[in-house]
């Protein structure tokens, strides 16, 4: 099976988003998901939460959330590959996600991994 890498930070940095924006002063459970698939050689990454709601127009891009659109930028300067991300509000959450074409095309090996952390 070919391996497959994740920029440096990226997940790191949604997480550590969802849970400072997402959870500062939200009553309750608390619910993180993040889920990562290699799917038609498209990497996909989405961090969903269920805290405060994230309203992209009364928001100011914070260190990390500008750090993610650069690297994405760099990603698409260095491999002309279509990379992309997205914040959104869905049902109660807010949804982020990354998506990176893999340009070397070796397989279309899936890695799924779904982690639930809840917080009372």
């Amino acid at each position: 099976t070919a391996s497959r890498r994740i920029p440096p930070m990226l997940v790191q940095m949604l997480v550590e988003n969802a849970v400072k924006h997402g959870f500062k002063g939200a009553e309750g459970p608390h619910r993180l998901r993040i889920n990562i698939t290699w799917d038609n050689k498209l990497l996909n990454i989405t961090v969903t939460n269920n805290g405060n709601a994230f309203d992209i127009r009364n928001s100011k891009a914070g260190n990390g959330l500008e750090i993610i659109r650069t690297t994405v930028n760099s990603i698409n300067q260095e491999r002309q590959c279509g990379a992309n991300f997205s914040v959104a509000n869905n049902d109660g959450e807010t949804v982020a996600v990354l998506r990176i074409p893999d340009v070397n095309g070796q397989s279309n090996h899936k890695n799924n991994q779904d982690d639930e952390h809840s917080n009372s």
